[in-house]
């Protein structure tokens, strides 16, 4: 029987180094954002469960229909985040900004 002993190049072991280093590196520095993230949906999408009661009352709504409501709100929202995610690394994402800008700023005039 025959013993193979691997061999390793210096290249693919320094390279092998920095990646482990640029790994490393972003762990270190997105980990935390990413969680800061997570909370800031969190809180986003908690916003609804606050706000029913006070709605149910103003409006009149059932349970059921609260709820159908906001099953209607999540999965619209799931449906249009692909598309809104794949648009990022084109150029329709500078002529969106560029059709929303006027518009922000007349709701930001009629704040005064």
């Amino acid at each position: 029987m025959t013993t193979v002993t691997p061999t390793y190049s210096k290249e693919l072991f320094m390279s092998t180094a920095l990646l482990d280093a640029v790994v490393k590196k972003n762990r270190v520095r997105l980990i935390p954002f990413m969680l800061a993230l997570y909370v800031l949906a969190f809180l986003d999408r908690s916003n609804i469960g606050f706000a029913k009661q006070t709605y149910q009352i103003d409006t009149g709504l059932s349970n059921e229909a609260y709820a159908l409501g906001a099953g209607i709100f999540f999965v619209v929202y799931a449906f249009l985040g692909v598309p809104a995610n794949l648009g990022n690394d084109s150029n329709l994402l500078i002529v969106f900004y560029v059709q929303i800008m006027p518009d922000d700023f007349v709701m930001q005039l009629h704040r005064f």
